[in-house]
């Protein structure tokens, strides 16, 4: 697998100038969360191969279906997830990722958008977040994604999840992912 990670390196490397914004905000150690934007398969590459510190990003389910895809994704620490009804297995990997003091990576919109919108946002990344007591970093990917383009990743400040006592949970984590997805949108 590391021949695999080398080759699509080399690659990104070659293809594409990525360069970091603010990577000082991000922490050396401990649990923290990073949701970037999501326009193109290429985002979790571009972290994953860019960023200080090891992620373990959700994908969707259906990119486990091949076999040797599959192979490729466990060996990264990718977790599958069910996007349309995520499974308290998932949901407990996430929170023993953060546990471990580790960083783990969710696209908060779920899925690949052009434009980022709060009324696009799922309430997961809070639920998570709330559940591991974990804060959360903001990032914006910005790009053309043709060969030969710049990549820009900008790195926020880090959120510390709030709960507002006169809300319900479910009210709590769809104001708080809301929340994310502006700050992400200031980016930049």
């Amino acid at each position: 697998m590391k021949a695999i990670v080398w080759l699509v390196k080399t690659f990104v490397n070659i293809f594409f100038r990525v360069k970091l914004h603010d990577i000082d905000k991000i922490p050396t150690d401990g649990r923290v969360i990073i949701c970037p934007n999501h326009k193109s398969n290429w985002d979790s590459v571009f972290l994953y191969l860019n960023f200080p510190r090891h992620i373990h990003f959700l994908a969707k389910k259906e990119l486990f279906k091949n076999k040797l895809l599959a192979k490729i994704l466990y060996s990264q620490d990718v977790i599958p997830v069910d996007r349309k009804k995520p499974s308290i297995k998932t949901i407990k990997q996430c929170i023993e990722v953060l546990e471990n003091d580790e960083v783990l990576g969710i696209f908060p919109q779920g899925t690949r958008l052009a434009e980022l919108k709060e009324s696009d946002v799922k309430s997961g990344v809070a639920l998570i977040a709330f559940k591991a007591n974990s804060n959360v970093i903001p990032v914006k990917i910005v790009s053309t994604y043709k060969a030969f383009s710049k990549v820009d990743i900008y790195f926020g400040d880090e959120i510390e999840p709030r709960v507002d006592e006169n809300l319900s949970q479910k009210e709590n984590h769809e104001l708080w992912s809301k929340e994310i997805i502006k700050q992400i949108k200031e980016l930049g």
